[in-house]
Order: structure tokens, then sequence, then C-alpha cells
């Protein structure tokens, strides 16, 4: 699965084999528990957010380029959870217990050709995506409107954006990201350092369901 670009290093494989080995991979380096990046009250408020408020466990997307900062984004994110982060050159993934009672499986996916295939294997349980945006990649800004406004309209889940690789100083997303991206009203594009932790739970947190564009 997921050769999305031809390499002499990457051969295309099935779906199931690159999240098995990675499921393997991530349970024989499983480590003790350390205080998890959400509390309680947090996620009483994500299972509100996500519409999960009976669900035990769900899949959820953190998509964008290869430069945007996923890993490091599912990194923080997974802090407190028993699971480690397996990367490859395919894609993030890990398991995150955000309670006794509910867990994320966490795929970070890269906006690449065969996208749509890989997202409907992962369709089911599917309960939310995230977009991160490069800001120093302005010359893909056209397609990640392109790609972000068919997936929302394809795959009815909460979702959320961000936008990444800002200046430190940075408070507010620049102007030409917020006239480049056809972000439907009601929804707020993050800022988001992805190694702040502070930032990462922000936008976690703001995952939320809006009606898309037509």
């Amino acid at each position: 699965l997921l050769s999305l670009k031809k390499s002499k290093n990457l051969k295309l494989r099935d779906a199931d084999e690159v999240f098995g080995e990675l499921q393997v991979e991530q349970a024989q380096e499983s480590s003790g528990l350390v205080e998890r990046l959400l509390s309680s009250d947090d996620v009483k408020l994500l299972r509100k957010n996500i519409d999960a408020e009976e669900l035990t466990s769900g899949k959820l997307l953190v998509l964008g380029s290869n430069t945007c900062g996923k890993t490091d984004f599912i990194r923080q994110f997974n802090q407190g959870s028993v699971s480690a982060v397996r990367s490859n050159q395919e894609l993030d993934f890990t398991t995150i217990e955000l309670a006794e009672d509910l867990s994320l499986q966490v795929f970070g996916i890269a906006l690449e050709e065969r996208l749509s295939q890989i997202i409907e294997k992962l369709s089911e349980d599917l309960v939310g995506y995230i977009f991160l945006i490069d800001s120093k990649r302005e010359d893909e800004l056209e397609y990640t409107n392109y790609v972000f406004n068919n997936l929302i309209s394809a795959h009815q889940v909460p979702w959320t954006i961000a936008v990444t690789n800002l200046a430190k100083s940075a408070k507010s997303v620049p102007a030409k990201f917020k006239a480049g991206l056809e972000v439907p009203k009601g929804k707020t594009i993050m800022v988001c350092d992805v190694t702040n932790k502070v930032d990462v739970r922000k936008v976690v947190l703001s995952i939320k369901s809006v009606k898309s564009k037509k």
C-alpha cells in the first residue's frame, strides 16, 4: 500500500500488510503510562465534539504534506499513551488511550496520489480529520484546498485545520492562507507549532462538525 510516488526503494503493498506491521512493532515498544496530553475534562469535550460519547474506539486521520509536521504532531498528542508512534516511509501510526473506555487509532497520511483509496480503506469507525498545512509550501496551497474540500464533502465527520511551520511569534494565520483555503463558515484556521503540546492540545480540541460548502 501507499506507494504514492514511484521510488526505487518503495514497492506497492497491501494496506493490511503495512498496518499490521506497524501494529506489531507498536506492541513491542509499549511503555508505562505518563501524564496524558488531554485531561479528563478535555476528553469529555473531545467526545462531544466528535460525536463519540458512546464510542469506545475509533480512527483519527492527521493529513498533510510530508513537511507539515505530522509525525511531531502525533508524538505530542500521544503523550501519556502506552503505545509508541510507529513511522515508516508510508505513514505514521499509533493507538492513543484517551481514557479507560476510549482509544483512538491515529494515522498520519500524506496528501499524495491515491489518498482517497487510502482513506476509503480506513473509513470504518472514522471519527475525524486533522488537516495540517505547511506555511512554507505555498506552491501546494491550491492542491491542498482541492483535496481538503473534496474530503470534507465525501466524508461527513468532524474535522479541523491548522497551519504549521510559521514563525514562533506568529499569533494568527497569514492572509494568503485564509484566502487560499475555502474553509466553511463557522470554522477557524488554527496556528500550530507541532512541537508545542499546548498548540497541539488546542488543535485536537478544535475538531468539530460543520457543514461543508456545496
